[in-house]
């Protein structure tokens, strides 16, 4: 089992997919051509059928790295949550990220995200 650490809203949506129904796009949006925050493809995660895979972070640090304090503490404003999953594989592990299947995994909980 892998834990796996990943930013949602309480009903379990992702936030990069609805970005723009949260009026934060313009934020999210630069995340995906930034180094730090690199595209799966570029991320070592090679080339895979991603629209059935949810994306988080190995760890809290990996979280931290990618989502600043004040981004932390701004999406949370938006009801985004910090959610914690263990997971069966198929994992698709990057430099920076993570991709799993969510039938495959159990949200162990899910904290405000201004909490971390």
């Amino acid at each position: 089992m892998h834990t796996i650490f990943r930013l949602e809203l309480p009903d379990g949506r992702g936030v990069y997919m609805y970005r723009y129904h949260l009026g934060y796009g313009h934020a999210l949006e630069d995340h995906n051509n930034h180094p730090y925050w690199p595209a799966p493809e570029k991320d070592d995660m090679g080339t895979s059928a991603w629209s059935d895979m949810h994306f988080g972070f190995t760890s809290l640090e990996q979280m931290r790295n990618w989502f600043c304090g004040a981004e932390r503490l701004y999406l949370s404003t938006f009801g985004i949550m910090l959610s914690c999953y263990s997971a069966r594989g198929p994992i698709v592990a990057g430099r920076k990220q993570v991709a799993f299947y969510r039938q495959a995994a159990e949200r162990l909980w899910q904290r405000p995200l201004n909490c971390f």
